[in-house]
């Protein structure tokens, strides 16, 4: 029936974009697909009543909430038990159900299921969110886990429920957790919410107000205490009725397209991007965790060349290149097949430039200053011959997609359209509080290529864009019938997801400008 297809389509589609043919065999076969619910409803972005049935009232509220996608399965891979230079184990994380619990004071309870591969071990994790109510307040919608699978967030528009997981091993069978709710304050909506890169003790939650949080779930898990708050202006140009609609965070220096220095890669790692509705993208950076793990490759390359005046020198010193501040650590599990980080390892870095530290300084000196892409926008006939319905459609989403020779980024809107902008310099950091930050660094950005999806009507559109990890990367380039295996590596990439659609976006042209027209391919 409807479930089934949609079971099936769903499973498919994902594992699709993450796996080698390999992988793709062993997860198909897993037996927990047949014992998954799927909520149709929320697939298709409708708004069940407490009946179970679609009102216009639901609707018509539950349209005014965040446009999100319902992804409820992550795939992570852990380096092999005791050997990492073996082949890594594949972890699926899928969400089997969530209903609310009938003992107690009002709750909700989600069945994840988790199998790990090449061993097919299976566990069930039966996770309570106290205060959750799934009928009055809609099902969670995304499952984010940590880097390392230490934790897991499902998250909804007035929920983002944490939850620490038990070591993963062949031993476990079942567990019962008990999550921590996060509720947005007031009237607001969690927007977007993100495990920092560098941190599986932090996450990121962009809310509807247009405000970004940086939350260190070790010290205090709510909103209201964050470690880091950037309240979002897009450069004072702000419209009527335009709001935050997206952001990414820098990417990890594995990740990074295009051949950038070590020390452009740290301060990319440190950066955070948005996206308004109306297509309006800000800069913060550099905004680092109170405790993060970076390869200490980086540390040992970390400059202040590109950065304005002395104030990244003594933010350096205080911060990143004080030994002082320095742990040793193992290295992420994304990180740890790297051949430096093979060679010279991890370092954690703790400092206190925060709110939750020396906040009195950190707000007067050290807060990241909001750098306002300015867009060169083309008039006359050269005029972007876009669809008619993309005209007014909302901006929902943005990727970094490379960083040199010059940044690009990609943003899309609702309807489809995904635009490729190059941007006039680097993302480097600068301070609110240094009196040295001249304002003529303004960075500029222009549409320099676009991409139409051609998607088809919804309900509710909405697109996301994400940045392959290295694995996905590999896949796409080891099934490409079309591609030269050794051209492809080097050719940046990302995808653009709808509800019925994955897309692999390259961009050969980045390829061309780092090697030059007369080098052949």
């Amino acid at each position: 029936g409807a479930e089934e297809v949609s079971r099936e389509a769903a499973a498919n589609l994902a594992l699709a974009a993450r796996f080698d043919m390999d992988q793709l065999q062993g997860a198909a076969a897993l037996a927990f697909w047949r014992d998954l619910v799927v909520d149709v409803s929320a697939l298709r972005g409708d708004a069940p009543d407490a009946a179970g049935s679609t009102t216009a009232a639901a609707t018509a509220t539950f349209m005014a909430t965040p446009k999100q996608l319902c992804d409820l399965m992550a795939i992570r891979e852990l380096p092999p038990v005791g050997d990492v230079s073996g082949r890594p184990r594949t972890i699926v994380f899928t969400v089997a159900s969530q209903e609310n619990s009938t003992a107690g004071a009002p709750s909700s309870i989600v069945v994840v299921r988790i199998a790990m591969l090449p061993e097919v071990a299976s566990i069930t994790l039966r996770i309570e969110v106290p205060g959750y109510c799934i009928t009055k307040q809609g099902p969670f919608r995304q499952l984010l886990v940590s880097a390392s699978s230490h934790g897991l967030l499902l998250l909804s528009p007035h929920c983002c429920a944490a939850v620490a997981l038990p070591h993963l091993n062949d031993e476990l069978s079942n567990a019962e957790l008990r999550a921590v709710p996060l509720a947005p304050p007031g009237d607001a909506l969690f927007v977007k919410v993100l495990w920092h890169p560098l941190s599986d003790m932090h996450v990121g939650a962009l809310l509807s107000d247009s405000t970004f949080q940086l939350l260190n779930l070790s010290h205090r898990a709510t909103v209201v205490d964050p470690e880091v708050y950037l309240s979002l202006k897009f450069g004072g140009s702000a419209e009527e009725g335009e709001s935050a609609a997206d952001f990414a965070f820098g990417p990890q220096w594995a990740s990074i397209a295009g051949p950038a220095s070590h020390n452009e890669a740290a301060w990319l790692a440190m950066a955070v991007l948005f996206l308004s509705t109306r297509g309006h993208i800000s800069v913060y950076n550099p905004v680092l965790p109170a405790f993060a793990v970076l390869p200490r490759a980086l540390l040992d390359s970390v400059h202040t060349s590109g950065c304005v005046g002395g104030a990244c020198t003594a933010w350096l010193a205080r911060t990143l290149l004080c030994s002082a501040n320095h742990e040793p650590v193992a290295p992420q599990p994304n990180l740890a097949h790297h051949a430096t980080v093979q060679q010279k390892g991890s370092v954690g870095v703790r400092h206190s430039l925060h709110l939750h530290g020396q906040a009195a300084e950190y707000y007067r000196l050290w807060r990241p200053m909001e750098q306002s892409l300015a867009e060169e926008r083309v008039e006359g006939e050269l005029l972007s011959p876009r669809s008619p319905r993309h005209h007014r459609s909302k901006y929902c989403s943005l990727q970094l997609v490379a960083c040199s020779p010059i940044p690009i980024i990609a943003r899309a809107t609702e309807t489809g359209l995904v635009e490729i902008l190059v941007v006039s310099g680097a993302l480097g950091p600068r301070f609110e509080g240094s009196d040295e930050e001249a304002d003529g660094n303004v960075l500029a950005c222009a549409v320099f290529e676009e991409v139409d999806l051609v998607v088809g009507q919804s309900r509710v559109p909405t697109i996301r864009l994400s940045a392959p990890t290295a694995a996905e990367s590999q896949a796409v380039i080891t099934n490409s019938i079309t591609s030269n295996a050794a051209t492809s590596a080097t050719i940046p990439m990302f995808f653009a997801r709808t509800r019925t659609l994955v897309a692999a976006i390259e961009i050969p042209w980045i390829d061309v400008m780092v090697r030059g027209l007369g080098t052949p391919a």
